[in-house]
């Protein structure tokens, strides 16, 4: 469709509709459109560009009239928007994987789905404003301001100013860039090859888990064994970290081999399980096609020596399909959300609530002799909601921590599951039990400079230790 400029009458008087018509396109073409992630960016302590240039785009295909194009292209710089935000809290590398985790929508927090909610509003008073700024018709001053904008983003990469950035960590931003083109560039493996999905996705993980030893000769495995994978459990300073582990020290029955460290890790809690069950990584996250590669898995191997194999988790099973996979990697029972009733439910995740889920852990392998448990935790999921802290048993204040602040209601609900766990590990059912506890990945904060004030990124800690008969046993031995 042509386009025909209109030039208008803007001498004399007509200077102040000019200079009004001016901040009037100025609203539409580059406030409207990028208020609401600028916006997003501050409240989250996240970077992104003053101005996303890909709106300028949409919006000159609205003035021109092709409508049906800019709204595709509207959506599309929409969608980069979001992931250029959302990978800065979570290392999504793959596109599909986003709207994978979009799927899951309805299962997720209130202040996920209500964020969402604002998204799709925002979009909506976009589109709505749009179509009708575009009516007019392109005039000089819309022009100037298109041009103005151009003339940045064409400065801008000269400058060249984003080099040192990564899908997790932006810390160089343009006043105007294109985040369609930004984010094509931090995940450098092209646009096609992130929608493919691989017809073998399961491959060796790039990070050593603390279970290696255990995969390279399961034979060496202790007879009863709990793995927990920690949701959110970041690495601190050793204050920190001895104050959340301190009720080990009282265990009914002792600890023996008691120790502690950390792991390199970077990506997210379904990774961080295959990384220890399976000492494997996936190329996406929709695991519930994948029938085979699970084989070599630590419950598979368990199990075929005997071993009881359960999985536990309290979120629902369709979270990323864990009710299917879970099987796979050999659990031959499982416990999710909807698997039973629960006297209360937790809110940072929706789910069961780990504390009730460690009083009822020593009925799920009545008089076995081998057993294999693991119990990936739920409750201390971003962002932390302050319902779910019950039994406060950190003190933030002592450790400079603000109470206000997310790091100090992570730290206050991962204080709380441990002083649970130790007083169900007391049970005599756990004499002879081998503890391996292991951070899934680092805790998102939403406010990047009190992350790096409390935690270590791209880590995790662990602590391992034996309860009852093996420290009694050693204790003689000595």
């Amino acid at each position: 469709m042509d386009a025909e400029i209109k030039s208008g009458d803007f001498s004399g008087r007509s200077s102040v509709r000019f200079i009004r018509r001016l901040f009037i396109d100025s609203f539409f073409i580059v406030i409207l459109p990028n208020i609401f992630f600028f916006a997003t960016a501050n409240y989250f302590s996240l970077n992104r560009p003053l101005i996303n240039f890909d709106y300028v785009i949409v919006v000159f295909l609205f003035l021109l009239g092709y409508r049906v194009i800019g709204l595709i292209a509207v959506v599309v710089a929409f969608f980069f928007d979001i992931l250029f935000l959302l990978g800065q809290i979570l290392p999504v590398l793959r596109v599909l994987d986003v709207f994978y985790l979009f799927s899951f929508i309805g299962v997720t927090p209130v202040a996920y789905q209500m964020l969402f909610a604002i998204g799709a509003a925002a979009l909506l008073i976009n589109v709505v404003g749009l179509m009708r700024f575009s009516r007019r018709g392109i005039e000089v001053p819309t022009m100037v301001v298109i041009n103005a904008v151009v003339f940045i983003y064409i400065s801008t990469l000269f400058l060249g100013t984003e080099s040192n950035n990564r899908i997790w960590r932006v810390t160089e931003v343009s006043l105007v860039s294109s985040l369609t083109v930004l984010n094509l560039d931090l995940r450098r493996a092209g646009f096609i090859e992130n929608f493919n999905v691989d017809p073998k996705p399961l491959s060796p993980a790039a990070y050593v888990g603390k279970t290696q030893a255990w995969l390279a000769k399961p034979i060496e495995i202790p007879d009863k064994v709990l793995l927990i994978l920690s949701e959110s459990w970041g690495v601190t300073d050793k204050p920190i970290r001895d104050a959340l582990l301190k009720p080990f020290e009282g265990i009914r029955q002792g600890v023996n081999d008691y120790q502690a460290g950390t792991l390199e890790f970077s990506g997210v809690t379904v990774e961080a399980e295959l990384r220890e069950l399976c000492g494997l990584t996936t190329s996406h996250f929709n695991l519930s096609k994948i029938e085979s590669g699970f084989e070599r898995c630590l419950p598979n191997l368990l199990k075929e020596s005997g071993y009881k194999t359960v999985g536990i988790h309290g979120a629902v099973g369709l979270m990323y399909d864990r009710a299917l996979w879970y099987p796979r990697a050999g659990f031959e029972q499982t416990l999710f959300f909807e698997t039973q009733e629960w006297d209360r439910r937790c809110y940072s995740f929706p789910g069961a609530c780990d504390f009730e889920i460690a009083a009822g852990l020593s009925g799920m392998f009545a008089d076995e002799s081998r057993v294999f448990l693991y119990w990936l935790t739920l409750n201390s999921h971003a962002f932390y909601d302050e319902r779910d802290i019950v039994y406060d048993v950190f003190d933030c204040g002592i450790h400079g921590i603000p109470l206000e602040s997310q790091t100090c209601r992570n730290l206050k609900i991962h204080a709380q599951y441990f002083f649970r766990l130790a007083e169900a590990l007391s049970a005599p059912e756990f004499d002879g039990f081998s503890v391996l506890i292991v951070g899934d990945h680092s805790p998102p904060i939403m406010n990047r400079e009190e992350k790096m004030a409390y935690f270590k990124d791209d880590s995790v800690p662990w602590v391992s230790f034996e309860v009852g008969q093996s420290a009694e046993k050693d204790d003689v031995a000595r």
